[in-house]
C-alpha cells in the first residue's frame, strides 16, 4: 500500500488567529483548550505535522484532485469543453462560474500554512538538517502555489507573512513581476535546503531537483533564458532519466519513477466528503472523470480536438509506424488503439468519429475494468514535472539564448529517441529549431496541463484560439446552436483578456481591496 506525504494529513485548527482589542479584564480571557499557532509549534514532530498540512490541499478536489486541471487544461486548444451553463463555461470563463473559485482559496491555504511554517519553525530546537528540509519544502510549496495562481489569474495578492489579525484578511492585488520575483527567490532558497531524494516512505516530498526544475521553468516563463538553462541543466545532470516505456508516466503502478521530478500523490478513497479539506478524505484523482468518455463513467463530454491526433500522424517513427506516444495519449478509431484493460477501440461503444483522451482518464490504470464508473475513485498520481519536460524546456532555453546547437539537439533528440522517432538534423536556423521544439511539446506533453500556459508565454494564444476551427466542429453542433444556447466561449473573438481567468466574483465581493482583472 502506498504511503506518501500528502495521502493523509493533519488538519490544523486555529491557524487563523482571532485577535481582539477588548480592554476589560473580564473579556480579555485565554481559552486553555484552544489550539493557537504559538502553542502548537513546540518540537520537530509538530513542525512535520504542520508541513503535511501544507502539502494537503494540493491533492484535494479544490486543487489537483479536480479543479486546477479543470480551470487550466480545458481552456487550451487541445479540448473542446463541454457546455455546463453556470458551472464552467469553457474557454472564456466567467467570474461567476461555480468551479472557478475553488483553486483560489485552496492555493492561499497552502501559502498561509507555508508562511506559518517559515515563521514558527526557525525558533524550534531541533536537528538543523531536518529543520532546513522542512523550511525548504515550505518555500517550495509557496512558490508552487504562486506559480499556478499567477499563470491562471496574473494579478494576484502576494502574501508572504501569516495573518496576524483581521486587517490582514483583505490583501490587494500585486503585479506579476513582483510575484515572479517572490517565486524565484523562494525556489533559490528551497534548492539550497532540500535533499536530492527521499526514502520511499516519503515519496511525494519536494526535492532539490524539483526546486531546480520549477526555478528553471520560472526563468523560462520570464524569458530569462540564460538562468533557465543553468537551472534546468542542474536537473539534467542529477539523478533523473527517461523511463524506457512512455506509458509508465501515467500508470498507478509506476508512480514516482525515475522520470518523475514532482507529482501530486493520490490514493483510492476510503472516505467521501465532497470538496472538504478534512483528515483522510477526498484524496483520489477525481480529475479522471472529467476526461473519461461518458460511456465509461466520464462526467462531461470534453472532446479532444482532431488536430492533436493529426500532429502525431504527420511523421512516422523509425519503423514506419505511428508515434507510439499517440497510443498512450489518445484513443481513436485505429486497429492498434486500445482502451481499458487493453480492449480495442474498434468495436467498442465509443464514437468512431471522435478522438478521446486516454492519458489521465483511468484507461492506463492497471487492471481497471470498464465498470461504468471508470473515471472516479482512482489513486492515479498527477505528474506536474517530468524529466522529459525538463529536457524540452532546456532545449528551448538554450535555443532562445543562442546557445550551441549540440546542446539543443542533445536534449531534444533524447526525448524523441525514447519514442523511436528520428533525430532532428543539424543545420537548422533558430526559428526552425523553435518550431521543432514547440511541436515536440505537443507530442510529448499533450493533455498534461501546460499547453495553455505555453501558448500564453509564447504570445500565440489569441491567434491560436481564434484560428482553431476544430473547436466548433468537435461538439457535434453548429456555432449558431452553441451561441443560442448561451455557450460563451464561441462568442469570439478570443481576446488578450481571456489569457487570464477572471478573479472569482466571491473574492471580489468579500474583499474591498481586491480589483477584478481588466476586461471582466
Amino acid at each position: 500500500m502506498k504511503r506518501h506525504i500528502n495521502k493523509s494529513f493533519f488538519y490544523i485548527l486555529g491557524l487563523l488567529l482571532l485577535t481582539g482589542s477588548c480592554k476589560t479584564d473580564l473579556l480579555d480571557q485565554v481559552n486553555p483548550n484552544a489550539l493557537s499557532v504559538d502553542r502548537f509549534f513546540k518540537d520537530a514532530k509538530d513542525a512535520q505535522l504542520a508541513l503535511v498540512g501544507a502539502y494537503s490541499p494540493l491533492s484535494t478536489h479544490f486543487m489537483w484532485g479536480r479543479y486546477v486541471p479543470l480551470v487550466t487544461i480545458r481552456r487550451a486548444d487541445e479540448y473542446t469543453p463541454s457546455f455546463l451553463p453556470g458551472k464552467t463555461e469553457g474557454i472564456i470563463t466567467k467570474s461567476t462560474d461555480i468551479f472557478l473559485p475553488t483553486p483560489w482559496p485552496a492555493s492561499y491555504k497552502v501559502i498561509f500554512r507555508a508562511n506559518t511554517i517559515l515563521e514558527k519553525v526557525p525558533a524550534i530546537e531541533m536537528d538543523d538538517t531536518e529543520k532546513n528540509e522542512i523550511l525548504g519544502q515550505a518555500y517550495f510549496l509557496r512558490a508552487l502555489a504562486y506559480f499556478y495562481l499567477l499563470n491562471i489569474w496574473d494579478n494576484v495578492p502576494l502574501i508572504t507573512e501569516a495573518a496576524k489579525g483581521t486587517e490582514d484578511f483583505f490583501p490587494t492585488n500585486s503585479t506579476p513581476d513582483k510575484v515572479w520575483e517572490q517565486i524565484i527567490s523562494d525556489l533559490i532558497v528551497a534548492q539550497q535546503f532540500l535533499p536530492v531524494s527521499w526514502s520511499a516512505q516519503d515519496a511525494g516530498r519536494a526535492t532539490k531537483g524539483a526546486a531546480s526544475a520549477l526555478l528553471g521553468k520560472s526563468y523560462l516563463y520570464t524569458k530569462d533564458w540564460g538562468n533557465a538553462a543553468i537551472e534546468l541543466k542542474k536537473v539534467i545532470n542529477s539523478n533523473y532519466d527517461l523511463t524506457a516505456n512512455y506509458a509508465d508516466n501515467f500508470k498507478e503502478s509506476t508512480e514516482n519513477n525515475i522520470e518523475s521530478v514532482f507529482e501530486i500523490q493520490f490514493q483510492t478513497d476510503v472516505a467521501f466528503v465532497w470538496e472538504a479539506d478534512v483528515p483522510g478524505a477526498m484524496k483520489s484523482s477525481m480529475f479522471t472523470n472529467l476526461r473519461a468518455p461518458i460511456a465509461f463513467g466520464g462526467e462531461w463530454v470534453d472532446a479532444v480536438n482532431p488536430w492533436v491526433l493529426d500532429a502525431f500522424l504527420e511523421e512516422p517513427n523509425l519503423d514506419g509506424g505511428i508515434d507510439e506516444r499517440a497510443f498512450s495519449t489518445l484513443a481513436w478509431n485505429n486497429a492498434n488503439s486500445k482502451i481499458y484493460e487493453n480492449q480495442p477501440f474498434q468495436g467498442s461503444v465509443l464514437d468512431p468519429t471522435k478522438v478521446y483522451a486516454k492519458k489521465y482518464t483511468g484507461m492506463l490504470v492497471d487492471g481497471r475494468p470498464n465498470d461504468g464508473d471508470l473515471g472516479v475513485n482512482t489513486g492515479l498520481n498527477y505528474r506536474l514535472i517530468r524529466f522529459a519536460d525538463v529536457l524540452l524546456m532546456y532545449s528551448e532555453a538554450v535555443n532562445e539564448n543562442g546557445g550551441p546547437e549540440t546542446e539543443i539537439l542533445s536534449a531534444l533528440n533524447r526525448v524523441r529517441q525514447r519514442a523511436n522517432m528520428a533525430n532532428i538534423p543539424t543545420g537548422l536556423s533558430k526559428s526552425q529549431l523553435r518550431d521543432k521544439i514547440r511541436k515536440e511539446r505537443i507530442l510529448e506533453l499533450s493533455l498534461e496541463t501546460d499547453r495553455f500556459f505555453d501558448l500564453k508565454r509564447w504570445g500565440t494564444l489569441v491567434d491560436r484560439m481564434n484560428g482553431n476551427a476544430d473547436m466548433v466542429g468537435n461538439t457535434g453542433a453548429t456555432a449558431d446552436q452553441i451561441r443560442q444556447s448561451g455557450h460563451p466561449e464561441y462568442n469570439f473573438p478570443f481576446a488578450e483578456i481571456h489569457s487570464r481567468a477572471p478573479i472569482p466574483s466571491i473574492e471580489i465581493s468579500s474583499n474591498p481591496n481586491l480589483n477584478q482583472n481588466p476586461g471582466y
